[in-house]
């Protein structure tokens, strides 16, 4: 693991590390890094390392936050860094209004164009249509309303960001109790379960005096099957969309709205058991697994 001063300088880094990364999400690491002889060719210099990039598995991140405390007759300083990419983005805005049908293509450039990082479309998706994208956002937020609205997973591999319709694997290896996992809690959030969804659509903003199931050419319902176990409706927000014409595409929302409403997540401790001689490597972020 190294460090780069704002120089260009790089040291070698010792420190304990925690490595947090979400499925088209933030990616950061956080450091504790004491004051060792390694640590102190640069900490001699300089204790205060914002700004500076963590170079750490192939990846670059920044430091934004850190907090020196003492330590015995020296100190430590903790780090928290994000993914450089992503704190670029996040960095750089786009300023004017943009309202236009986009393909991948057309949107994403909106994204990487003029920047040191650039995109791959490894799945091709519609156009879409949008409407006042820009107007100061950052390219991070423009970023993640594409990844919404194309349906899709990206990865980062050095200065290139991957596309997706989903990534990972779907492993054949299973994750066991007291074998190479434990802790295994589920959790199932219901407060916002939906039975019933009505979507209204193709309609123009023009005319603002006009309610929208009246002037909504397209028309959708969707009732799941769930309502007749539950034994009543539970009606989530309406869709109300002018720029969805096709009732394809409405129904693919309302099916997403109602059906996802329901959160259901897992979590657990899990083990690289590799040197114990398993079989398999350790499940990666976006794989599937038993």
């Amino acid at each position: 693991m190294f460090i780069r001063d704002l120089n260009g300088n790089e040291y070698f880094l010792q420190g304990v590390i925690n490595h947090e990364q979400e499925l088209n999400g933030d990616e950061r690491i956080d450091i504790e890094i004491e004051y060792t002889d390694i640590n102190s060719e640069f900490l001699i210099k300089q204790d205060d390392l914002k700004m500076w990039i963590i170079l750490f598995e192939g990846k670059e991140y920044r430091i934004i936050s850190s907090k020196q405390t003492g330590f015995g007759d020296k100190y430590r300083i903790s780090v928290t860094a994000v993914l450089y990419m992503l704190d670029w983005l996040n960095s750089h805005r786009v300023y004017e209004r943009i309202d236009a049908s986009l393909t991948v293509t057309e949107a994403f450039n909106i994204v990487f164009n003029d920047t040191p990082f650039t995109y791959s479309t490894v799945n091709p998706s519609p156009s879409n249509r949008f409407e006042g994208i820009g107007e100061g956002e950052t390219r991070l937020e423009i970023f993640k309303t594409f990844i919404d609205r194309y349906g899709y997973e990206f990865k980062i591999v050095g200065n290139v960001v991957y596309l997706y319709n989903q990534i990972g694997n779907d492993a054949n290896f299973e994750y066991r109790y007291k074998v190479n996992t434990q802790d295994i809690e589920k959790e199932v959030d219901a407060s916002e379960m939906w039975t019933y969804a009505r979507g209204y659509g193709n309609y123009s903003d023009d005319d603002s005096d006009t309610d929208v199931v009246d002037k909504a050419k397209l028309k959708r319902e969707y009732t799941s099957p769930l309502e007749k176990i539950i034994g009543e409706r539970r009606e989530a927000p309406p869709i109300r969309d002018g720029r969805i014409t096709h009732k394809e595409t409405m129904d693919a929302n309302l099916e997403k709205l109602v059906d996802e409403s329901v959160q259901i997540s897992f979590t657990a401790d899990i083990y690289d058991m590799s040197q114990q001689g398993y079989d398999y490597q350790h499940a990666v972020i976006g794989d599937r697994v038993f």
